[in-house]
């Protein structure tokens, strides 16, 4: 073989083996590639699974977060349980000539039940922001299908409400299902809050005016005796009343009547007492009218002493013996009253009582009569006074 045929022969064989090596190289790419391409197939469908399971664990979490707020699947306990929360609602916000009735029962067959109530009452709009910030408060599947207002003829601030509410019982629910709590998402604001939107700015009414009640008043007490002071607050609204409060510090044993606005208390010392008086008003929204009241409280006054009784003429002072006879019963004795113009005949045993003279007659004698008084005796003459004689017996 020449020189030339060898490097040909060489050459030959090397791009023969540059051939080979590069379908081989192709070949084992492709493999790896095929690989690979597995693998990334493999993993999304992991990814894919992963995602599905996760989903459906969220659905299951949501589906269970709905079916807390079912009512049960029996209907007779669905109905008597959203009832008897109805009732309560009702009571809560203070509705008056109040009515509920289940006026609708529809079925989707394999889904849920749907029951639809009918709510009717009596209140101001202070009543019916409560009546709604409960109702959407509580978790249940329901919602408000119709809801009217009108205003009630001659009656100041109430309105005529009618509320249509329809609820669900899920299929997947169960029988005994529970009542869902109070922390329902659709309410974000307290009571008060929705009150300083709703209430206070009433649409169904005119502006409520505050009452009228002086800014200052002062009235005096006295230490030891009961306090006498009503404050004279007024309203010129028709068909509202006021109530009242204090504000602020006061003595700790003074109290205030909510309705009259009379105040009791004692003082036990005196002095300058300050209070502050709110009287209330029952407009929509309430107005207030306060009042700054100064007690002054004073040491009562020295008693006063009874005026004496004028001294009373007694009697006896003026009767005197007139006469002293011997009559056909024994002696007799007359005593003559000047003071009422009456004689009285004495014998002896008589009692006699005049005046301040009491005793009986144990003897009459020529000139003198002899009386007996507590075992005493003693003696009144002729034309003697029997008070003098009297007392002349006591002061013996």
């Amino acid at each position: 073989m020449t020189q030339r045929e060898k490097v040909l022969s060489v050459g030959f064989s090397i791009a023969i083996v540059f051939v080979i090596g590069h379908y081989g190289l192709q070949s084992i790419r492709k493999g790896f590639e095929a690989k690979s391409n597995e693998v990334d197939r493999l993993r999304s469908e992991i990814t894919r699974r992963e995602t599905v399971t996760t989903d459906g664990l969220l659905d299951r979490l949501k589906i269970n977060a709905v079916v807390s707020g079912s009512l049960p699947t029996n209907k007779e306990k669905a109905g008597a349980d959203y009832r008897s929360w109805l009732i309560t609602l009702i009571n809560d916000s203070g509705l008056s000539q109040s009515k509920q009735m289940l006026i609708g029962d529809t079925v989707e067959k394999g889904v849920y039940r749907k029951l639809k109530f009918s709510v009717s009452g009596r209140g101001t709009i202070e009543n019916l922001t409560k009546l709604l910030h409960q109702f959407y408060s509580k978790n249940y599947l329901h919602r408000i299908s119709q809801l009217k207002i009108s205003l009630v003829p001659r009656e100041p601030y109430q309105l005529e409400i009618l509320l249509i509410s329809e609820v669900l019982a899920l299929d997947s629910a169960s029988p005994t299902q529970p009542a869902p709590g109070d922390s329902s998402y659709r309410i974000t604001k307290s009571i008060d809050q929705y009150n300083q939107v709703i209430v206070d700015r009433n649409l169904f009414s005119p502006a409520n005016h505050p009452p009228t009640l002086p800014q200052t008043a002062s009235t005096q007490a006295i230490k030891g005796e009961s306090l006498s002071y009503n404050p004279t607050a007024s309203d010129t609204d028709p068909g509202q009343t006021i109530r009242y409060e204090f504000v602020g510090e006061h003595p700790e044993e003074m109290k205030i009547d909510s309705i009259s606005g009379a105040l009791a208390w004692t003082a036990p010392t005196t002095g300058s007492f300050d209070v502050t008086l709110r009287a209330i008003d029952s407009g929509l929204p309430s107005t207030f009218a306060e009042q700054k009241l100064t007690i002054v409280v004073i040491d009562p006054p020295p008693p006063i002493e009874p005026p004496k009784p004028e001294p009373k003429m007694d009697i006896a002072a003026q009767a005197f013996v007139s006469a002293l006879l011997a009559g056909r019963e024994g002696p007799e004795a007359w005593v003559r009253s000047r003071l009422d113009g009456k004689t009285i005949y004495l014998k002896k045993g008589d009692k006699l009582s005049l005046g301040s003279v009491e005793g009986t007659v144990v003897g009459v004698g020529a000139n003198y009569i002899e009386l007996e008084t507590d075992g005493v005796t003693w003696t009144v003459g002729l034309d003697e006074s029997l008070a003098d004689a009297y007392q002349r017996m006591k002061a013996d």
